[in-house]
């Protein structure tokens, strides 16, 4: 019996008696399963945003007029909600680039962020179709609110692990990056308080977040210069 112990104990170098140091680097996994899966559902998300208009196309021909007064909100939501997920996308392909290791709590904070991710295509859908309907703004916002907080949620958890960073990285990076994906959230948390008193002006707040978000905008970087950065050098 002992010797079988023994042997169970050499096939096993994880349990407790030959762990040394539970810090240590060899315990965690890398990130390529974490990467490939996002990158599945990101794909998937963003296909299906177009694919959730093809039955509202299975109609008699329609004349041009007709067809731009019946699809240009649509079109117009599609447009958003495809920007607004390469948003986080990019961000998270990002904060993967420098994030090298994975544990048991990323993953599932990868799969909650992913939850949000995958809901876009029915909440854009919604919106669409009621574009300026209180309860289709209150879910859209909701849905895009959630997916910048569980990002920046995954962003936090990784930085406080210095084994799950590349060597070379720089807590100011992720500075700029935590403040940038904040910006959609807080817009998505003021178009759905704006909604509630007008459905129209907070859908038009909707359709300018991926303008503030995606392109490079300079404004953002000055405001994250002057406030933050000056508060940490006081």
């Amino acid at each position: 019996m002992a010797r079988q112990e023994s042997r169970a104990e050499r096939l096993r170098p994880h349990i407790p008696e030959k762990v040394h140091d539970l810090d240590h680097e060899s315990h965690y996994s890398d990130t390529s399963r974490i990467k490939s899966l996002s990158d599945g559902v990101f794909s998937i998300a963003m296909t299906l945003l177009a694919f959730t208009m093809i039955a509202d196309f299975n109609r008699p021909a329609l004349t041009p007029a007709e067809f731009w007064a019946d699809f240009h909100i649509p079109l117009l939501v599609y447009a958003m909600s495809f920007i607004l997920l390469g948003t986080y996308w990019v961000a998270h392909a990002i904060a993967f680039h420098y994030i090298i290791r994975s544990d048991r709590p990323l993953m599932v904070s990868t799969v909650l962020y992913l939850l949000f991710v995958s809901l876009v295509p029915f909440s854009t859908h919604y919106l669409g179709s009621f574009p300026f309907d209180r309860l289709a703004i209150l879910l859209y916002c909701v849905n895009l609110i959630l997916c910048g907080l569980a990002l920046q949620q995954m962003l936090l958890y990784a930085t406080k692990d210095p084994l799950m960073l590349n060597p070379v990285f720089d807590r100011r990076i992720f500075r700029g990056t935590r403040v940038a994906i904040a910006v959609g959230p807080v817009l998505f948390a003021v178009a759905l308080v704006v909604a509630l008193v007008n459905p129209v002006a907070g859908f038009v707040i909707c359709v300018a977040v991926p303008l503030l978000t995606f392109f490079p905008n300079p404004f953002w970087g000055r405001l994250y210069r002057r406030f933050y950065l000056g508060r940490q050098q006081a």
